[in-house]
């Protein structure tokens, strides 16, 4: 039987772009799975997988905040410094875009970030083409 090892720094020196292109391709792999990302061009899931931040959580774990979902909404975005765009889908009906988007922007000058607001009819090759 032989027996080979290697120290723990040249393991990471080694696996480290390994462990890199194995994250890159998770999170690609979960992109895809996404409803909103049915259909998109790989391409556009590899830039937005490279963009990205991802946070581990235990499995099971929730965000859950207690309150009225606008000022809930607010407080995270400022308290999360890596949060850089909220994305909010708008509603189709014919009184409005719905109460969150319109809450929220109306609160837009006071956020450290920026809001994008996706009309809720817009398809999603037209999603694609723009973004």
């Amino acid at each position: 039987v032989t027996c080979m090892t290697i120290n723990r720094q040249v393991f990471k020196e080694v696996l480290g772009p390994l462990e890199e292109l194995l994250d890159y391709n998770m999170a690609v792999h979960q992109l895809a799975s996404l409803r909103i990302m049915e259909g998109v061009d790989g391409a556009v899931l590899a830039e937005v997988a490279r963009n990205m931040v991802t946070r581990d959580y235990k499995r099971g774990a929730q965000l859950i905040r207690e309150g009225e979902p606008v000022p809930q909404i607010i407080e995270q975005v400022r308290e999360d410094e890596e949060i850089g765009v909220l994305v909010l889908g708008a509603g189709t009906d014919k009184k409005g875009p719905g109460p969150l988007v319109t809450q929220l922007s109306r609160s837009s000058g006071s956020l450290p970030i920026p809001i994008t607001i996706v009309p809720g009819d817009l398809s999603k090759e037209r999603l694609e083409a723009i973004t």
